[in-house]
C-alpha cells in the first residue's frame, strides 16, 4: 500500500509539474505578442491610406506624380485612373497590368494621344483605342498593332498615304483612278 501512495504522489507531482510548465509556456508566449504589439508600427494598410490619399490629391493636379509614387500605389486602380486623366502619358509608369486595362488606356488616350505607345500591346490591336488615340495624335498610328497601321480608314484620319487595297489588281486600280480623275 505504500507503494502505490508513493506512486500515487510521484504522478500527481509529475501531473503539477506539466500543468505549471505549460501556463509558464502560454505566459511567455503572451508577454511576446504584448511586445510585439508595443513595438509594431500603426497598421501598414492605415500608412498606404494615408499616402494613397495623399498621392490621389498629387495625380490630380498633376499626373506626372504618378513616376515617383510606390510600386504598390502604381499598382492602385484609382490613383492610375485620376493620374491619366489629368495626363495620359502617366501610363508609363502604371503597373503592367493596369496598362493592359481597356478602361485606363482609353482614359489616357483620350487626354492624350501619345498615351498609346504605353499601352499593352493587346490593346494595341483595339480599334476603338487606337481611334481615339489617332483623333488626338495622327502619328501615333505608328505604334499601333500592323493590322490597325495598313487600315485606309485609320490611315486617312491619321493624314497617311492611302494603300492600295490587295484584293484589288493592280489593273483595275489603275481604272478606277483614272476613271475618279476623268469626272
Amino acid at each position: 500500500m505504500a507503494k502505490k501512495k508513493a506512486t500515487k504522489k510521484a504522478a500527481k507531482k509529475v501531473a503539477k509539474k506539466r500543468a505549471t510548465k505549460k501556463k509558464s509556456t502560454t505566459k511567455k508566449a503572451a508577454k511576446k505578442k504584448v511586445r510585439k504589439k508595443a513595438t509594431t508600427p500603426p497598421k501598414a494598410e492605415a500608412v498606404d491610406q494615408k499616402a494613397k490619399k495623399a498621392l490621389l490629391e498629387d495625380v490630380k493636379l498633376w499626373g506626372i506624380a504618378l513616376r515617383d509614387a510606390d510600386k504598390a500605389l502604381k499598382a492602385d486602380r484609382e490613383v492610375v485612373l485620376a493620374a491619366v486623366k489629368q495626363y495620359g502619358p502617366a501610363l508609363e509608369y502604371a503597373d503592367k497590368s493596369l496598362q493592359a486595362d481597356r478602361d485606363i488606356v482609353l482614359a489616357a488616350v483620350k487626354q492624350d494621344g501619345w498615351a498609346l505607345q504605353y499601352a499593352d500591346k493587346s490593346l494595341k490591336a483595339d480599334r476603338e483605342i487606337v481611334l481615339k488615340a489617332v483623333k488626338q495624335e495622327g502619328n501615333i498610328l505608328d505604334c499601333a498593332s500592323e493590322e490597325l497601321q495598313r487600315d485606309n480608314k485609320l490611315r486617312k484620319l491619321a493624314g497617311k498615304e492611302i494603300l492600295p487595297d490587295p484584293k484589288v489588281s493592280k489593273k483595275e486600280s489603275l481604272i478606277s483612278f483614272f476613271d475618279s480623275e476623268s469626272q
